[in-house]
């Protein structure tokens, strides 16, 4: 990680180099502090040497800022110091966090103080182990930031699983479930594709004569059952409470006779026997709703809807069967 820290005059002229790593482009001693960025860093960098000349404090780390010698974005603190600023520029890696942003501030303010202390200004004549010593701190704080980052990233991956899979059923989760539809279809725009719409007939019984323990381990099977299906190239979702969802894409044509296909293989993995759940073997039935993609429509929340209309038809008609969607039906 490159890092240098220095004093600019607010003319941007370099007075001072306190320290320099190794990886770093070295900045030139009187110097501008303008000849190190990229032209696109110009404006943001002058307007913080002009707020902070009149006694401000600047924390720099929009995307302009970047090093003429360096591919990668780098972070500006920058504080006033007498009649000086006090810079200190590392790598930007990803988006600074507010903690991070302090743990910059608190270096330069520091090293400011130690300054001060010593009662020097040049850093020839400054104590080495005040240096030192500010070297290890900016190290540890280096360490920190390494630490926050490795958990924000578990915090962030646990957060992703949760989005995309249904805590109870493992399924694709009803808050991914349109995005995992989209990143299928864009694999191969040109293919046709089935979505099901699927409704779990009388679910409420069971939660009212057995309870919500139970009924929710015969989601758990209704949804390990939907897995089961022998389809290729399918997302597997939960809707919602007892709806579910299953797109199929691929397919070079779709007929009839495909998606009775379909439904016979839907009624041998999922209906082809009772639920056991505590020694309780329940009935299990399904109404469902199919529409074509690129048929019907190309839009997903267009092929949801009409799969969900036809779904209901089904219902309406006496539930546990399949019904395709049907434009002159649909109004």
């Amino acid at each position: 990680m490159l890092s240098f820290l220095i004093e600019i005059t607010s003319a941007g002229r370099i007075s001072e180099i306190h320290w320099n790593e190794l990886d770093a482009p070295v900045p030139r001693l009187h110097g501008s502090v303008y000849e190190l960025f990229q032209d696109s860093a110009a404006d943001a960098l002058r307007q913080a040497i002009k707020r902070c000349s009149r006694g401000g404090e600047e924390f720099l780390y929009d995307t302009s800022l970047k090093l003429k010698e360096h591919k990668s974005g780098v972070v500006l603190c920058m504080a006033p110091m007498d009649k000086k600023l006090l810079v200190l520029v590392a790598e930007n890696r990803k988006t600074m966090s507010d903690v991070r942003i302090r743990d910059c501030m608190s270096i330069v303010r520091n090293f400011m103080r130690a300054l001060k202390a010593s009662g020097r200004s040049s850093p020839a004549n400054m104590q080495t182990d005040m240096i030192q010593t500010l070297a290890k701190e900016l190290i540890s704080r280096k360490r920190q930031m390494q630490d926050i980052n490795a958990k924000m990233k578990l915090v962030n991956e646990d957060l992703n699983n949760r989005l995309v899979k249904d805590a109870l059923t493992g399924l694709v989760s009803r808050y991914q479930y349109r995005t995992e539809i989209e990143y299928v279809i864009s694999r191969n725009p040109r293919k046709l594709g089935v979505f099901i719409f699927i409704d779990v007939d009388n679910f409420k019984r069971v939660n009212d004569r057995h309870g919500h323990a139970v009924g929710d381990k015969y989601l758990v099977e209704f949804a390990a059952r939907l897995k089961r299906i022998d389809v290729e190239n399918a997302v597997r979702m939960r809707i919602s409470g007892d709806e579910f969802g299953l797109f199929i894409y691929g397919m070079e044509d779709i007929t009839a006779q495909t998606l009775q296909d379909i439904w016979l293989k839907i009624k041998q993995a999922v209906l082809s026997r009772p639920i056991s759940v505590n020694g309780y073997d329940l009935p299990i039935a399904i109404s469902a709703g199919m529409s074509v993609y690129g048929i019907d429509t190309l839009d997903i929340y267009e092929l949801i809807e009409y799969a969900d209309f036809a779904m209901y038809t089904v219902k309406r008609g006496g539930k546990n069967n399949y019904g395709i969607f049907n434009r002159d039906e649909y109004h």
